[in-house]
């Protein structure tokens, strides 16, 4: 905390509105190539502003990317003490989001999935939404003797 709120405010504490509005001097210079990117090319491509000298290659976009990221998340931090974890770890493969996506093509949508998998019942007693692994019990044999409590309770309702 103390690395992103030196990077916010290089002055130290106690913070100033001058602080303050050095940070948004800064932030704006950081981030004036995305603001000329979509002010003179995307935003108004058939205007008199126009002027393709400002596009943004995708290396480019990619690097203000990470200057967003920065400001946002060290700001995140500062203000709440909390970390925001810009990119969360994605456990999708691509072999489950075909079976999901095939599930949402044959069953209509995630809640008729979730009542046919027997995750919860249609009159919401069962709060349990552990929809995608009752639905690799029954989609991957052997999967219920790995010991998962949780699979017991994947049995299809009636």
């Amino acid at each position: 905390m103390n690395r992103s709120f030196d990077r916010l405010f290089p002055g130290g504490a106690p913070v100033t509105r001058e602080h303050v509005k050095d940070l948004i001097a800064r932030f704006r210079r950081d981030t004036e190539a995305t603001d000329a990117d979509r002010n003179r090319v995307r935003a108004h491509p058939f205007e008199r502003s126009f002027d393709a000298s400002y596009y943004q290659s995708i290396a480019e976009v990619e690097e203000q990317i990470g200057v967003f990221e920065r400001y946002l998340g060290d700001l995140y931090l500062v203000l709440t003490k909390v970390a925001f974890i810009m990119h969360p770890p994605v456990l999708a493969t691509a072999e489950h989001t075909a079976k999901d996506v095939a599930d949402l093509i044959v069953l209509g949508s995630i809640n008729e999935a979730v009542f046919r998998y027997g995750v919860s019942s249609r009159d919401l007693s069962n709060q349990d939404r552990w929809y995608w692994l009752c639905r690799q019990r029954f989609s991957s044999p052997g999967i219920a003797s790995r010991g998962s409590r949780r699979v017991e309770r994947c049995q299809p309702s009636s």
